[in-house]
């Protein structure tokens, strides 16, 4: 069995590796909230304070 996390928007328990998706910032996501996550990524996101203030 695959690790076990939560997505960091949804906070959905993801119980495969292959249904997680990493960002480059460190985020765990479902697969389906990565899209979601680009706009507002403390990394390189155009509203990175919001994903800022998440961690």
């Amino acid at each position: 069995m695959g690790a076990r996390s939560r997505c960091k928007l949804c906070q959905r328990q993801i119980d495969r590796a292959g249904h997680q998706v990493r960002c480059e910032c460190g985020w765990v996501m479902d697969e389906r909230c990565d899209e979601n996550h680009h706009s507002w990524c403390p990394k390189h996101g155009d509203d990175r304070w919001v994903g800022a203030v998440e961690l």
